[in-house]
């Protein structure tokens, strides 16, 4: 089971892509790999979003790294891969 979370991404919704690259540096600066992706609008009908991509394994600590930054994630979703 926990081999399934490791392959697994998980996505992070954040509010601006200036948000999403200060997110990914953050992450970077705690050895947290992620890419910015754009997110399709029927993902949070927000319209033109921007996501973290990141192993879900890490899940708890990209959220624990953001908050403490003081960057809110919209939503979080994984696609299985």
């Amino acid at each position: 089971m926990q081999y399934e979370t490791k392959n697994k991404q998980c996505h992070s919704i954040l509010g601006s892509m200036t948000q999403a690259m200060q997110a990914k540096k953050l992450l970077e600066s705690a050895a947290v790999r992620a890419q910015i992706i754009k997110v399709d609008s029927g993902e949070d009908g927000r319209g033109c979003s921007y996501a973290l991509s990141y192993s879900c394994a890490l899940a708890e600590n990209v959220k624990q790294i953001l908050s403490r930054a003081g960057i809110r994630i919209h939503a979080t979703y994984g696609d299985g891969k």
